[in-house]
């Protein structure tokens, strides 16, 4: 200390140079955390970019501008498709409804006893042709469709309850059976392994205020069943010029199930279009597509893995296979959930016609 008190000077330079050097190890060492932290932002980076680049397609400018292309052909066709309803009413769905409730409520138990026995009419297309002739050599029941217990193919809120819609709601309800008939029997054409469920969008119930729920006890608008649905921002509806009603079928099969269904669907027979569709894989089996199956023709829905129009025949193609011929790829067993929309197109020709400003001159 008697040192440090006689050379005072040197006594401030040295304690001011231990300041700097401590200050500059932790400067470094805060520094060295900040190089260490923008290294790994970087190889973060790095590693986002190379798994981008190797997707298919490359979120490349390209790629970018075919999708948007894809979008936008796809737009055009459903503007096509809708506008092409415009005056016409299909000839495959009856007008002649009900007169009463109670007569409706026959009408839709005689629909859920027709489904029930054609679900269960229905071969599965992972059971051969081969394996059901030997099936039926061997007196062994067939397997068929299956469906839950007590099934209502949509319809529970009257058919479990027994209770008749109100007269004044048959009409529209009698127009829900009749689509959804039709969009059953494309579908068993397909040959689903199952049948998960039936939902309509009940429109015999008044639509729920913003913001309120509908399912649980402490909801605020009408309860719905669990086979009724209300179709979220994907619906093609446009408020004063095209009317919707909404339906969502769910049912297990192979990728040949999905797109010989979507292919009738588009031959639109009826005004009934996709507006989303989802998948989820269930379980690996032998696909029982054969190599020679016929290629799907060209269309705008082609974006979708060309799930798009249909031969016009009702009956699905089934491929040949028999016990000479191996599968020729493993494919997973999927969960199919397809929502779609039967459109009405409410403004009239004239109105278009003012629309666009090419009215009647003379």
């Amino acid at each position: 200390m008697k040192f440090f008190k006689q050379n005072p000077v040197f006594s401030v330079l040295l304690t001011l140079f231990i300041l700097l050097f401590i200050g500059g190890v932790v400067m470094n060492f805060m520094l060295q955390s900040k190089v260490e932290a923008e290294k790994k932002s970087v190889s973060t980076s790095n590693s986002q970019l190379r798994s981008a680049l190797a997707l298919e397609p490359a979120p490349t400018e390209a790629n970018i501008e075919t999708a948007e292309k894809n979008v936008q052909d796809l737009s055009n066709a459903l503007e096509k498709q809708v506008k092409s309803t415009l005056g016409k009413k299909p000839g495959l769905i009856s007008s002649k409804a009900p007169t009463s409730g109670t007569q409706m409520l026959f009408q839709l138990r005689a629909y859920r006893d027709e489904f029930a026995q054609v679900a269960k009419r229905t071969i599965p297309i992972a059971t051969s042709d081969a394996e059901v002739a030997k099936m039926q050599e061997e007196g062994e029941t067939l397997p068929s469709t299956s469906i839950p217990a007590n099934f209502a193919f949509g319809f529970s809120r009257y058919i479990d309850s027994g209770e008749p819609p109100k007269d004044a709601d048959v009409p529209v309800i009698y127009q829900q059976k009749e689509i959804l008939t039709y969009i059953l029997r494309k579908l068993f054409n397909t040959r689903p392994i199952d049948l998960v469920s039936v939902v309509r969008g009940p429109v015999e119930l008044p639509k729920p205020a913003p913001g309120a729920t509908t399912r649980n006890s402490t909801n605020t608008g009408p309860v719905l069943k669990a086979d009724e649905f209300r179709i979220g921002s994907e619906t093609a509806r446009v408020d004063g010029a095209v009317e919707t009603l909404s339906f969502k079928v769910v049912f297990t099969g192979y990728t040949e199930n999905l797109r010989s269904f979507l292919k009738q669907i588009e031959e639109f027979e009826i005004p009934l279009v996709v507006r989303s569709v989802e998948t989820v894989p269930l379980e690996a089996s032998a696909n029982v597509a054969s190599a020679s199956a016929p290629a799907a023709p060209a269309s705008p829905f082609a974006l979708f893995g060309d799930l798009g129009g249909a031969g016009k025949n009702d009956s699905a193609p089934v491929a040949d296979v028999g016990p000479d011929k191996e599968p020729i790829v493993e494919e997973n067993v999927s969960e199919f959930t397809v929502v779609l929309e039967y459109i009405t197109v409410t403004v009239s020709q004239d109105d278009e016609t003012n629309d666009d400003g090419e009215g009647d001159l003379s």
